[in-house]
């Protein structure tokens, strides 16, 4: 008898322990682990994220403190404080002459991110959307993508989008209006 309770007491903590196990591996699983060190390399989501940002002249509208530029950057930052490291990220900005800033690289660190988008500053042009979707929507053609556009609602910004060509399955477009910048 003392036998056999030892057995059974055994094979309980074995089975204990077997179902902790089994816990693990499912947070794990469902957990997305980051590592800070800057040797290691983390992989990310598997999605190209790619932001468009406008930078005319329409986004210096509103209060000194308070200008769509000022909140279209809120808002990217609060984005970019959302990925891990490891994750694929493109910055496409729109001013002067369009361009890439960041063209498909990991986010190394969110300090990193953060003072590439800081160093962007608007100009004194008009942009057009529709001329950078295409661009970006050949670019990432056959990737997994998501789009995020940070633009005000200036009428000829817009101009052209609705011919642009529908994007790919796997594509997925997100429009980040930053509110109005008008006095409360």
């Amino acid at each position: 008898l003392e036998r056999l309770k030892k057995k059974v007491y055994l094979e309980q903590l074995i089975l204990l322990a077997l179902r902790v196990l089994a816990i693990l591996v499912l947070v794990l699983a469902f957990a997305r682990p980051v590592s800070t060190a800057r040797t290691r390399a983390v992989a990310g989501s598997g999605k190209h994220r790619v932001i468009i940002l406008d930078a005319s002249y329409s986004m210096l509208a509103g209060e000194a403190q308070a200008t769509g530029w000022d909140k279209a950057r809120a808002a990217v930052r609060g984005l970019l404080g959302s990925w891990a490291r490891g994750e694929r990220w493109s910055l496409y900005l729109l001013d002067k002459q369009p361009h890439w800033v960041v063209d498909d690289q990991p986010v190394e660190s969110p300090e990193q991110t953060q003072a590439i988008l800081d160093a962007q500053e608007p100009s004194e042009s008009a942009a057009s959307l529709a001329q950078a979707l295409e661009l970006v929507l050949k670019k990432t053609a056959g990737r997994e993508t998501e789009i995020y556009i940070v633009a005000d609602g200036q009428a000829g910004t817009w101009k052209g989008v609705d011919q642009v060509p529908r994007p790919a399955d796997g594509v997925r477009l997100f429009w980040i209006h930053p509110a109005p910048a008008t006095p409360e």
